[in-house]
């Protein structure tokens, strides 16, 4: 929350500070030096590495913040921890030696889940991108690790030894400072793993019937990637956010051509329908319209409903799916022609007056 701030020192003490007095608030006691320190993502717990000499078995501690005590230690056999860093979702431990190793913890059953090798020398920081999906780890080589397989998916020599390194907010590039006094930034863009950044409306927008009645096209949906690319099994959310239809299909999965649908049967109310489309990880739905539409099926406003309507009824709207004027919504028992039977239905629905 912004409001303390951890620091570890060769003392043997990680020291706590508020951070609007300025003021220590606790000291949490190791017994080598503190090279690194990290909160976990919601502040509960202080996770804290050790290591004094070149070499010196190293320890990693979680503190409870709250209470300031500690509520578990790993002793590490292969080194001293000169960093540590907490995953996004707070799960997972990533630490770096200065064997060389990069060592990732369950945070819930204290175990080591995935050793990581093949540094050159000692691991000097570790950074997990924003969504959790990489882990950047430096010393005198930067390597980008994959965290659910354990795999090296990137390298980056370094004419001088990484001190530390962050991704950017959107994982993007990973910025890292060196002892050659100076901070470059690296491309990580290609390397992200395909993300839903992008919704695309296909096709179904726009769309009036009478009310009662499905529309005639579906609501499709396309979701692209970082890349645009179409992104084939996400979870598409429709929701009608304003009028009184109904949905087929409430979440889709995107097929291969990264698109979901459903359809719309408008209430029996006039008016507009608003259909909001939403994906986890995209901030902005998008919203497609459809419109039910009242009518009148006295189209010579003689009183009556009667064969003249109807001959107006289809020379307004076309008679089959081939002519010009043709429209699917007054094709009512949707057999590609606005015939007797589109008729009776529709007199059947609106009163067989002028009402």
């Amino acid at each position: 929350d912004g409001a303390t701030l951890a620091s570890g020192a060769f003392d043997d003490w990680v020291t706590l500070w508020d951070i609007t007095t300025r003021k220590n608030i606790a000291i949490l006691q190791h017994t080598l030096a503190v090279r690194s320190v990290s909160f976990s993502p919601d502040g509960t717990i202080l996770a804290s590495g050790t290591g004094g000499n070149p070499h010196e078995l190293g320890q990693i501690k979680l503190w409870d913040v709250a209470k300031r005590t500690n509520i578990a230690t790993l002793e590490e056999h292969t080194g001293a921890v000169w960093s540590i860093a907490f995953s996004p979702d707070g799960t997972t431990l990533a630490y770096g030696l200065d064997s060389g190793t990069v060592k990732l913890w369950d945070v819930a059953t204290r175990t080591n889940i995935a050793t990581l090798e093949g540094h050159l020398d000692w691991v000097s920081s570790v950074s997990f991108s924003p969504d959790g999906t990489i882990l950047a780890a430096a010393g005198n080589l930067i390597k980008l690790w994959n965290v659910a397989t354990g795999i090296n998916i990137a390298a980056q020599h370094t004419p001088t030894t990484v001190r530390s390194l962050s991704f950017s907010p959107d994982g993007t590039i990973l910025a890292y400072g060196s002892n050659d006094g100076t901070v470059k930034l690296w491309d990580t863009s290609e390397y992200l793993p395909p993300l839903p950044v992008g919704l695309v409306k296909i096709s179904g927008d726009n769309q009036q019937g009478t009310p009662g009645t499905a529309l005639a096209n579906p609501l499709v949906i396309e979701v692209r990637d970082q890349n645009g690319n179409a992104l084939e099994g996400i979870a598409v959310t429709f929701a009608v956010t304003e009028g009184d239809g109904k949905l087929s299909i409430k979440t889709a999965m995107t097929d291969s051509s990264g698109r979901a649908q459903t359809t719309l049967t408008l209430g029996s109310d006039a008016g507009t329908n608003t259909i909001s489309v939403t994906v986890a990880g995209i901030e902005q739905p998008v919203a497609f319209i459809g419109e039910a539409v009242a009518a009148t099926s006295d189209f010579d406003g003689d009183g009556a409903v009667n064969i003249a309507d109807f001959l107006l009824f289809v020379g307004q709207f076309g008679f089959s799916q081939d002519d010009a004027g043709y429209e699917a919504r007054f094709d009512l028992d949707g057999d590609g022609v606005i015939g007797i039977g589109d008729f009776l239905i529709f007199v059947n629905n609106f009163g067989n007056a002028g009402s």
